[in-house]
């Protein structure tokens, strides 16, 4: 049974341990420029932290054999479906735009050209993969 577990669950850990867009390592670069090892402390707190909301959101998944939006509209009705959606789509969206901040950031400091002229072609790259 611990094997049959896991491996329901092993893609949804995976994915949450490799956060690595462009948000993330930009706030942790600043984090730890200003920091330095002195919240290192805290991954010992946030990894568990990862973990359990991953483990959560497989076992929801493989107890109801529904996504996430289907057994909130189940249980909850209608309203709060539509509420976590809104709220899944204002985060993506804020995401998606410190995603866009993040890598401009990057190829700036890189090429040493000002960081908005890489937004909007960093945008419409995004806007090409998901057409």
């Amino acid at each position: 049974m611990p094997a049959r577990s896991f491996k329901s669950t092993a893609s949804g850990l995976i994915a949450g341990a490799c956060d690595n867009d462009p948000t993330t390592v930009a706030s942790l670069s600043v984090i730890g420029a200003t920091t330095t090892y002195g919240l290192s402390r805290l991954v010992v707190l946030v990894i568990p932290m990862l973990m359990i909301v991953q483990v959560v959101g497989a076992t929801v998944g493989l107890a109801a054999r529904e996504g996430l939006e289907d057994v909130i509209r189940i249980r909850f009705g209608r309203y709060w479906a539509l509420a976590a959606m809104a709220a899944i789509l204002a985060v993506n969206l804020i995401t998606l735009a410190a995603d866009l901040g993040g890598g401009s950031a990057a190829l700036g400091l890189i090429t040493g050209l000002p960081e908005h002229w890489f937004v909007f072609p960093f945008a419409a790259a995004v806007a090409a993969l998901l057409l």
